[in-house]
């Protein structure tokens, strides 16, 4: 599944630029923990991606039940 969303989102960014911004998140250790599970099972390449992802669903999921 990451992989599929990894090659739609490069495709997308091809076809334009996506500007990323640096922010500052703290989270505790077991969420860390957690997050490093996931890249050391190769869900994800690294901890920022599965951040970006984590948070491009939660955008998705409160758009649609504020709808």
């Amino acid at each position: 599944m990451y992989y599929q969303c990894f090659f739609q989102t490069h495709f997308l960014t091809t076809l334009r630029v996506i500007r990323m911004r640096v922010v500052t998140v703290h989270l505790p250790e077991a969420y860390l923990e957690a997050i490093d599970e996931l890249v050391r099972r190769r869900l994800y390449p690294n901890r920022a991606e599965a951040i970006r992802m984590a948070v491009r669903d939660f955008i998705k999921e409160e758009a649609r039940t504020s709808e």
